[in-house]
């Protein structure tokens, strides 16, 4: 990034510093152009660059933010984690979209959807995180369109909200995805356990020892007890 010092840069490198390592677990690395002592610098020289992060995979830009929009720790992780994840995280604005990428998955594979109120904020991040471990297995849709979150019938719209869409066993295109909403709030790590949860074997007990596959979670429930085992 290239950077001019001056007191608007501090706060947004204290904010950086501190996102170093969080970046660092995703094979991120951090390096700074000061165009004052860097003049050579490709990225300096002209007014408007001097305020710029620029992200880089391998030596292919691949995007630029104005440092303005990377306003804290949250916001940095979740901008750079979202442009690397172009591919994995779909962002859509409307209903048709959603029901397009929905459509295309049936019998394919499932889907996570969620909604936030912004992007760089902390549930972006949380959702951002969950896409990078789990981005090769589901294809993940963010919106921050409450109008869209309304559309599928949500309520509480206020609050951001996460989706398991169960696509990959519906083989009917006129069938909808069963969703199933992530009731605890939007974090990284009840976003991982939510996951597995909707991965784990949907299974129920009819009598000891018989197992069949059921159409919702269910508590499973030992119907043994009391019994002796010595």
């Amino acid at each position: 990034m290239a950077l001019q010092d001056s007191p608007r840069t501090s706060v947004f490198l204290e904010e950086l510093n501190e996102a170093v390592r969080p970046l660092q677990d995703y094979g991120i690395s951090v390096a700074k152009v000061n165009c004052v002592k860097e003049e050579i610098s490709r990225y300096c020289g002209k007014e408007k660059d001097l305020m710029k992060a620029y992200l880089f995979k391998g030596n292919v830009l691949l995007r630029e933010f104005p440092t303005d929009t990377l306003f804290d720790v949250n916001a940095i992780v979740a901008h750079v984690l979202f442009a690397l994840l172009f591919n994995e995280v779909k962002y859509i604005t409307n209903l048709e979209d959603l029901q397009n990428i929905e459509n295309a998955l049936k019998g394919k594979a499932n889907i996570i959807f969620s909604y936030v109120r912004a992007i760089g904020i902390p549930e972006h991040r949380a959702v951002m995180e969950a896409a990078f471990v789990y981005g090769t297995t589901y294809q993940f849709v963010l919106t921050t369109e409450i109008a869209l979150l309304e559309s599928i019938g949500s309520e509480d719209v206020e609050y951001a909200h996460l989706y398991f869409f169960h696509c990959k066993l519906v083989l009917d295109l006129t069938q909808q995805c069963r969703r199933t909403l992530m009731e605890q709030p939007l974090t990284t790590l009840n976003i991982h356990l939510f996951i597995k949860t909707m991965k784990a074997p949907l299974l129920t007990t009819r009598e000891p020892g018989y197992r069949i596959q059921a159409e919702a979670p269910e508590a499973l429930v030992d119907t043994e007890i009391g019994r002796n085992d010595q």
